[in-house]
């Protein structure tokens, strides 16, 4: 499969819709996410896209960088300003999971078997695919902008990925073995974001994300070890709340809300029988 993934391109798979709109395309760009929050705090319109055919600098949570290599992957970073207050927008990652979800869905992967792993990766057998960043500014109680960044690995093959993380990662080439549309499947995401958005900004459409992000969880069930800035929780995933929020059962009859925030999983353990 021919994979043309020109500026030209990209623009008409993304057709009229406002997810896009502005379009800022780079053949390479040190990072989207940093170019999109200079738009942001510039005031740019909500719906902005910074796109990228490669990232020399390309960045993750906490601060890691993103293997973004031309030609091979989704480097992407789109401007939002919900109104809604920064508690609301916890569940923003969750919500731009099930986004790229119903997206390889749509487009013929949904055999890869992806699964969300709070609070921000998609994997598949436990190997990432995706990675979603958020970055945001709130100002008087709401949120200023959100920018949220997606790394999706498409046209890897096994050599591709460096060796630090050859073992731990995974393309969608990989798991179904054809060359992909990256500019097709962008559209796909624009559109399924733009459709699905109101459900952020109601309180029951916060629940039926935090739903179904549950349901498509890897975690849920299973013991995990969650590193933050309050230090290290352990115990049993049990939901996610409407917030976005990471329920653990740390005891008999005892639970811990964690926020997504600065934390990460950095141990999941068998499932609990």
């Amino acid at each position: 499969m021919d994979d043309d993934y020109s500026e030209e391109r990209i623009r008409a798979a993304l057709g009229a819709g406002r997810f896009g709109a502005p379009l800022h395309y780079f053949e390479v760009a040190d990072s989207t996410q940093r170019i999109a929050l200079d738009l942001a705090e510039r005031g740019c319109p909500e719906g902005a896209l910074v796109v990228a055919d490669g990232q020399s600098a390309g960045v993750g949570r906490r601060g890691r960088t993103w293997h973004s290599a031309r030609g091979l992957g989704i480097w992407a970073s789109l401007v939002l300003r919900p109104s809604v207050g920064p508690r609301e927008g916890g569940l923003m990652s969750a919500w731009a999971a099930l986004a790229v979800l119903k997206a390889l869905e749509s487009g013929g992967w949904g055999g890869a078997g992806a699964g969300i792993k709070w609070p921000n990766d998609l994997l598949v057998d436990d190997r990432k695919l995706c990675g979603i960043l958020v970055d945001a500014k709130s100002a008087g109680g709401e949120l200023k902008y959100a920018v949220l960044g997606l790394g999706l690995n498409v046209n890897h093959d096994p050599g591709d990925f460096p060796p630090d993380i050859a073992r731990s990662a995974v393309s969608l080439k990989i798991v179904g073995g054809e060359t992909g549309d990256r500019a097709t499947l962008l559209g796909l995401i624009a559109r399924e974001m733009e459709r699905s958005y109101g459900n952020l900004l109601t309180e029951d459409g916060r629940k039926s994300v935090a739903s179904a992000a549950q349901d498509a969880s890897v975690l849920i069930g299973r013991r995990v070890t969650v590193d933050g800035p309050g230090g290290a929780a352990a115990g049993t995933a049990l939901r996610i709340d409407s917030d976005g929020a990471l329920v653990i059962g740390t005891g008999p009859g005892r639970e811990e809300r964690i926020l997504a925030g600065d934390v990460e999983i950095v141990r999941v353990m068998e499932d609990e029988s």
